[in-house]
């Protein structure tokens, strides 16, 4: 009852227990955990194997020996930055509407009425859009995210596995975030066909093989 108070008031909710933040947290730890697989998979495995480390520096295959270095340099790259990015979607806030009497809603304020000049988004009436949760005056592209509980500047939409939502703060970060992840799906999916055929071919431990199989899917 005290919470739908605050609602009606126009004030946030209440912040949520402990237990549930930690539950929504557990996207960004499996996202994590993956990542710390595919690394160990794709250094341990497949580019150790390419740089022949078993073998005495005169009986190595330069060709595969320079084939594991460049792929293990551009695959470190991607995943510093693919880190970088990661850290900063979560990190960093989406944007939320400033909080200045300007932008604050009162019933029957005169600034309730907008110019096309002003604001393209408004309601059947003319009227500024705003939040009945927040009660702010919400700009263009601006909407209320119930799982953060706030209106998200541009908002594209809320994603668990960063425990955050997409907007005008990280969309740039996000964008970045899928586009490593894409070029180093494509290296890792690529690059280990040759170890996965050998792992079948030779008679190979099962955990690496496993691993190899798990890495390339």
């Amino acid at each position: 009852m005290a919470e739908k108070d605050d609602v009606s008031n126009g004030h946030l909710s209440k912040p949520e227990p402990r237990q549930v933040l930690s539950m929504k947290s557990l996207p960004v730890a499996f996202i994590l955990l993956v990542f710390g697989i595919m690394w160990g998979v794709f250094m341990h495995i497949h580019i150790r194997w390419l740089l022949q480390w078993d073998k005495e520096p005169d009986r190595r295959d330069f060709s595969r020996e320079a084939r594991g270095q460049i792929e293990g340099i551009i695959f470190v790259l991607i995943a510093i930055m693919w880190i970088a990015c990661y850290a900063q979607c979560i990190v960093t806030p989406p944007g939320g509407i400033p909080d200045t009497d300007e932008w604050k809603y009162k019933e029957g304020d005169s600034n309730s009425e907008v110019g096309e000049d002003v604001q393209h988004e408004k309601k059947k009436g003319g009227k500024r859009r705003w939040c009945k949760w927040c009660h702010r005056y919400k700009p263009d592209r601006c909407h209320h995210c119930r799982v953060c509980k706030v209106c998200v500047l541009k908002m594209d939409h809320h994603c668990p596995w960063i425990h955050n939502c997409v907007g005008f703060g990280n969309h740039k970060y996000f964008f970045l975030l899928l586009l490593y992840s894409v070029s180093a799906c494509h290296l890792v999916s690529w690059g280990m066909v040759e170890s996965v055929q050998l792992s079948i071919d030779v008679e190979t431990p099962f955990w690496t093989m496993l691993a190899l199989l798990f890495g390339e899917s």
